[in-house]
């Protein structure tokens, strides 16, 4: 695959306090976001919150 790219992404549903996580995140960590012709989304920010998040799986008979 010489000069080809390849992107993927997954999702998967946010926590209700997601908005209280983003503001745990330092103003520094946030870089811009691009968009899919590699520029510059005016006014668009992304960070990681993976580690901010519980990922394990609900315990059953729980919501979490």
């Amino acid at each position: 695959m010489h000069g080809q790219r390849l992107s993927y992404s997954i999702g998967f549903g946010l926590p209700a306090n997601t908005a209280e996580l983003l503001t745990k995140i330092p103003e520094a960590l946030w870089e811009p976001a691009y968009d899919a012709h590699d520029q510059v989304r005016d006014g668009a920010w992304v960070a990681e919150l993976t580690g901010l998040l519980n990922l394990d799986p609900p315990r059953h008979g729980t919501d979490r």
